[in-house]
């Protein structure tokens, strides 16, 4: 397991697709983490139409789903 963050990608009420970062976050002046777009492994989530249990994976493979911005 490595560590890594999930930044919060909310802007304007637009879904944007979550992307897990490595490494621990960094801070810029306002408040603003810094994530460069390159190192970013995109996340897909699961859930079961029986009982609504959820699981996520950060995969290269799902990387075919483009980054919205």
């Amino acid at each position: 397991m490595r560590i890594g963050f999930i930044p919060d990608h909310a802007h304007a009420n637009y879904a944007q697709k979550p992307f897990w970062h490595p490494g621990e976050p960094e801070f810029r002046f306002f408040g603003n983490v810094k994530a460069k777009s390159e190192a970013s492994t995109p996340i897909a989530s699961f859930r079961c139409s029986d009982c609504g249990f959820l699981e996520f994976y950060a995969h290269k493979k799902h990387s075919r789903h483009s980054r919205q911005r």
